[in-house]
Formats: structure tokens, C-alpha cells, sequence
């Protein structure tokens, strides 16, 4: 499994999920933006490469390890996301990816369009509003505007799975692409703390997605079996503002 960490992420920021997943340390292997020509710390060249230099290097990486006979999930939390996002978009486009890749994970990924993704793309002056590396999912030419999001892993093999928390807002993504999975969880963070420390309320539930038992469920699934992580139908929930978000354990 290759881990591609988010804006400011640690090296070790996984670590919980993978035990969750049942993942030895020698069974991932974790992005480091310096190879994309990142300076400074791990974490500082996290919050600066963008993310096109991310993919490019990732691609590589990933050629990398299939070469050596290994077989590659990618997961990508929040910036990762972003980066997992548009690499995918470039196998997309060419219609195949590196034989040996088997799918991908999105965590609340940073991959918003219109107002939000204008945010998240200038968003590295403002802590609750993760810098997603320069990542635009809507490319246009020849009057032609095409979705990248939309059947992302389609054309190039790759099941894809996005899995976001709605308390995160602005961290994520608010629609639904056509032909893409895309889950909705709900954490055990304090209603009350909307009410007290808002921001950091919710970039609680952006930080959650990394100790989510059912997204460790999920990606459990998916690699046993590509596509089969399911979630039951939604419950409706009263959210504080004022919008029902479905939430439910998941099914394999």
C-alpha cells in the first residue's frame, strides 16, 4: 500500500489506520513530497509542492514498486487525496494504469469544485482550510468542460472509492460526481464543540478519517475484493446546520 499524506502530514499519520486494516510496517509505504522536489522537513514540503509534481513523482514510485513485483493500493488523505486524485486522472487519460495497481482511496480528499475548491487552492494562509496543491478538477478546452472526479478509475481499470466525513465542510467535497463511490461517516466528536471551538471541530473530523474503523473496514474490502466495500442504506441525522447527512455502518 502507498500512502500519500496531506498538507503539513507526518510520515507516521497513518500508522493507526493501518493497524485498523491489519497492515504490518513493511506493507506500507509512505509519499514523500521532497521526492517531488520538496525542501525542508517531511512536513514542510507536504504544504508546499503542488500537487501536478506530486503525481509525477508518485507515478513513478508506483512504476516503481510494480516492476519489483508488488502488488499497489493507493490511499490519499485530504492534499493526498488531491494528488491520488490527479494521478488517476492522467492513467484515465491515457486509458490504462501500471499493471499490479488494484485501486484507490480518497479521504476526505481535497478535490472540492467551484467556490470551496477556490478555497482549498489558495488555502495554505488559512489553518482550517487545507492548500490543496493547485489541484482544479474541471479542465476546459475547445468550449468543452470535463470533470475529472466524474468515472474517475473508469477508463483506466482503477477502482476508486471516496470516503469523507461531512463534518469536515471545507476540508473535502460537498457533491457527488457521476460514476464515482463516494461514502459519508459519521464520528463520535462533540456536538457541543460546534458551539465552542467550531474550527476545530471540524478539523477534528478531517484528522478522524485517519482512526475510522469503518473506513478500515472498507479498505479491508477492497483489497480483498476491488468494488466491494458497501455502505447501508442512510439514516437521516440533524446536523447543526440545519442539513441531514445519512450515516451507517458498512457491509461487506
Amino acid at each position: 500500500m502507498v500512502y500519500v499524506p496531506g498538507h503539513g502530514g507526518r510520515p507516521d499519520g497513518f500508522d493507526g489506520l493501518a493497524d485498523r486494516i491489519g497492515l504490518g510496517p513493511g506493507d506500507v509505504v509512505v509519499f514523500d513530497y521532497r521526492s517531488a522536489g520538496g525542501t525542508g522537513s517531511f512536513e514542510e514540503a507536504s504544504r508546499t509542492v503542488p500537487v501536478r509534481h506530486a503525481a509525477t513523482a508518485l507515478d513513478r514510485m508506483v512504476r516503481r514498486l510494480v516492476a519489483d513485483g508488488h502488488r499497489v493500493y493507493l490511499v490519499g488523505h485530504s492534499k493526498g487525496g488531491a494528488a491520488v486524485a490527479e494521478l488517476i486522472g492522467r492513467w484515465d487519460a491515457l486509458g490504462e494504469a501500471p499493471d499490479g495497481v488494484v485501486g484507490a482511496a480518497l479521504l476526505d480528499p481535497a478535490i472540492a469544485d467551484g467556490v470551496v475548491g477556490m478555497l482549498q487552492r489558495v488555502g495554505g494562509g488559512r489553518a482550517w482550510v487545507p492548500d490543496n496543491g493547485g489541484f482544479d478538477p474541471v479542465t476546459c478546452a475547445g468550449g468543452r468542460c470535463v470533470d475529472v472526479r466524474e468515472g474517475l478509475g473508469r477508463r483506466s481499470g482503477v477502482e476508486v472509492v471516496a470516503i469523507r466525513d461531512p463534518d469536515g465542510l471545507v476540508f473535502s467535497f460537498r457533491d457527488r460526481p457521476r460514476d464515482l463511490r463516494v461514502y459519508d461517516v459519521d464520528n463520535d466528536l462533540p456536538v457541543a464543540r460546534w458551539f465552542t471551538d467550531p474550527f476545530g471541530r471540524i478539523a477534528a473530523a478531517h484528522s478522524s478519517m485517519l482512526h475510522d474503523a469503518r473506513t478500515a473496514r472498507c479498505i479491508a474490502a477492497e483489497l480483498e475484493e476491488p468494488g466491494s466495500c458497501r455502505w447501508r442504506p442512510p439514516r437521516f441525522r440533524l446536523r447543526p446546520w440545519g442539513r441531514g447527512r445519512g450515516v451507517g455502518p458498512l457491509v461487506r
